[in-house]
Parts: C-alpha cells; sequence; structure tokens
C-alpha cells in the first residue's frame, strides 16, 4: 500500500472572501501539472480532497492526467487535523491500495510527520516542510488494511 500526501498547489492571496473559495494561481496550476507528471508513474486508486476549491481544483488537475478512478471531496479535510486525516484514511477500503490525499497546512503536514515518526524519512520532512504542491510518499508495506495506518 502507498500513502501520498500532499498540501495543494499556490493558491491565490485572501482578500476578504472565503478561505475555501481561494482559486490556483498560475503558478499553482503549473504545480499540480507536474504533481501529476510525477503521479504518473503511480497506479493511484482512489483522491481525497478537501471541500476548498484550490484543493479540488489541484485534485482534478491530477485526475485528469492520472486517470484515477476515484476521486472524493471529504469537507473534514478543510482545517483538519492530523488524527482527522488519520482517521479518514483509516476508513478507506482496502482494495485502493494507493491513495492520494490533497489537504492544508498544518494538518497534512502534521500527518506526515506522525506517520513517520521514528523513521530515516523524519528529519528530512522536518527539513523541509511541506510548501505548497509537495508530495510525501509512504510506502506500507508493513499494513494491510486502511484501519491499521495508525
Amino acid at each position: 500500500m502507498k500513502l501520498f500526501l500532499m498540501r495543494h498547489a499556490e493558491a491565490k492571496t485572501l482578500n476578504h472572501q472565503d478561505d475555501r473559495l481561494r482559486e490556483l494561481t498560475q503558478k499553482g496550476i503549473k504545480e499540480a501539472e507536474e504533481a501529476a507528471a510525477f503521479l504518473q508513474k503511480y497506479k493511484i486508486d482512489k483522491i481525497l480532497v478537501s471541500n476548498a476549491v484550490r484543493t479540488i481544483q489541484t485534485g482534478e488537475i491530477i485526475y485528469n492526467k492520472i486517470n484515477s478512478t476515484k476521486f472524493e471531496i471529504c469537507p473534514e479535510l478543510y482545517a483538519s487535523t492530523s488524527e482527522d486525516i488519520i482517521e479518514l484514511i483509516s476508513r478507506q477500503q482496502d482494495q485502493d491500495k494507493n491513495i492520494l490525499v490533497i489537504a492544508h497546512n498544518p494538518g497534512i503536514f502534521e500527518a506526515a510527520l506522525e506517520l513517520v515518526h521514528g523513521s530515516p524519512e523524519y528529519e528530512s520532512i522536518v527539513k523541509n516542510g511541506m510548501p505548497t504542491a509537495r508530495i510525501i510518499k509512504l510506502e506500507l508495506d508493513n499494513i494491510s488494511s486502511w484501519r491499521n495506518i495508525n
């Protein structure tokens, strides 16, 4: 099983509107296209995105390029904690072996740290943080069910 944790691509600045309505910038569109190019070498079974426009746009760009079979908007990913994210992942169907989660900082960053705690990747993730469009790939060969993610 593989889990891909991604922060949405770059979004426009918040200008007195609902944060959920922020759209991608031109740079963000390019970032999402580059992320899709990276993800094409993997068979992504399912993409989970928050209900914010920027995550939906990021996910749709990827979805259209990689031919994933499932795309789900999950309101609980907006303003989520690492616990919320891991709980959502634990409820996924086991036939979906490779899942991409596109969400927001700080939750997506903290989920990545929690899932790699004690591994060699931990320091690298701490050092590099979670800038826009960063993808952290986790090889979860030690689990056979998403229920066992934590």
